[in-house]
C-alpha cells in the first residue's frame, strides 16, 4: 500500500497479523495511521505493528510508544529482524 490512509482502510476490511507504517506516508503520516488504527489495536488478536528506519528512531521512538508501538526494524531489513518480530 502506498498511504496511510490505504492502510486504514485495508484493516478496517479484514484483519492483519503484522503491519509496517512509515512514518513519512503521503497523506496521513505513520503516527495518525497508528490512532487512525487504535480501535483495532483493543482487538483479542490486534496487528502488530512495526516502523521500519533508516536511522536509530529516537527521533519519534517517543512518539510511537506513547502510541503503544515499541517496534523499530532497523534498514536495512534482514529475514532474522523480521523472524524476531514475527515470533
Amino acid at each position: 500500500m502506498g498511504t496511510g490512509r490505504e492502510v486504514v482502510e485495508a484493516v478496517a476490511r479484514e484483519p492483519f497479523d503484522l503491519i509496517l507504517l512509515d512514518v513519512q506516508f503521503p497523506g496521513i503520516n505513520g503516527f495518525e495511521a497508528v490512532r487512525q488504527l487504535q480501535p483495532h489495536l483493543k482487538q483479542a488478536h490486534p496487528p502488530r505493528i512495526a516502523f521500519p528506519s533508516g536511522h536509530d528512531a529516537s527521533d519519534f521512538r517517543e512518539g510511537l510508544a506513547e502510541l503503544g508501538i515499541h517496534d523499530v526494524l532497523r534498514k536495512p531489513i534482514t529475514i532474522e529482524a523480521l523472524k524476531g518480530l514475527i515470533s
